[in-house]
């Protein structure tokens, strides 16, 4: 497998070197003093080091001239180059946006340090990374890529769409609890396996189960709470200062007193349940 470098060009001010993540990335710097002045940089040890925090002992990715990831291109013209392998950023969780990262190039020469270079590495996510986003997650139907797919086709997807990878699949996670807790018509394909669905003789889940699941991931990156929605269901009456609100306790919207958050999401489980038409779970009086 021949590895594909991308190539970066670094702003004059140096602060900010930007990359996308899991890339075979370069940057090509020039070393010089606070006057502008070049640095003869022939015979330094560099080292490129980024870490998340600063105060961090562990590092992000190191690259140095022992590892044949800084090259020193002309050492009295102050130019090198650093390098990153796919493996350095690959597994990163990375905003959808982008993520930040401090970043620093020491040089070492007769004992002496001195840091060449300190800023901000911005690193953007990788949209064609298609092996991460299709992993199975353990204990939900959706996958990153199913979920996406969804919501690539609806609109207000804001919170999902600014969450990070691990984020989306906590969601994903408890949405899937959420549906599971619900009484299903006909038995399970398999006796043994562990989820609802799939049920008779199908051998896939219901794409409406994971439309639905994915609905609920977004309600819960919205802020929903299932413990608050509880006790609203106990509520007769509310007040501000002299303005009171009573609710009939005998009106109910039914998705939320079956736990579910989204009336989308309900109406795709709705019609896999057992009775549905006949579906009712009372307010505690």
């Amino acid at each position: 497998m021949v590895l594909k470098e991308r190539r970066y060009q670094v702003k004059p001010n140096n602060d900010i070197l930007e990359m996308t993540r899991g890339d075979r990335a370069s940057f090509s710097l020039i070393a010089k003093d606070e006057d502008g002045d070049i640095i003869n940089i022939t015979g330094y040890d560099l080292i490129f080091t980024v870490k998340r925090n600063k105060p961090d002992t562990s590092v992000i990715l190191q690259s140095t001239i022992a590892n044949g990831n800084i090259v020193i291109n002309d050492g009295a013209a102050g130019t090198f180059t650093v390098y990153t392998d796919e493996v350095d950023t690959a597994d990163l969780d990375v905003n959808s946006d982008f993520s930040e990262y401090y970043y620093d190039v020491e040089s070492e020469v007769s004992s002496n340090k001195l840091t060449l270079f300190a800023g901000i590495l911005r690193i953007y996510p990788d949209i064609t990374d298609t092996d991460a986003q299709s992993e199975t997650i353990t204990g939900a139907y959706n996958t990153l890529a199913t979920a996406q797919t969804y919501m690539d086709k609806k609109l207000r997807t804001r919170e999902w769409d600014s969450a990070v990878n691990d984020d989306k699949i906590k969601a994903l996670l408890e949405a899937h609890t959420i549906i599971e807790q619900l009484n299903y018509r006909g038995k399970k394909t398999a006796a043994t396996q562990t989820n609802q669905f799939p049920r008779y003789d199908d051998s896939t889940v219901p794409a409406e189960i994971l439309y639905a699941e994915a609905e609920i991931a977004l309600s819960l990156l919205k802020g929903y709470d299932p413990d608050i929605e509880i006790n609203n269901l106990r509520m007769v009456s509310q007040g501000y200062d002299s303005m009171k609100t009573t609710y009939d306790p005998n009106t109910r919207l039914e998705h939320i007193a079956a736990g579910i958050p989204s009336a989308t999401a309900w109406r795709f489980i709705k019609p896999y349940l057992r009775d549905y038409l006949s579906f009712r779970r009372d307010r505690v009086s």
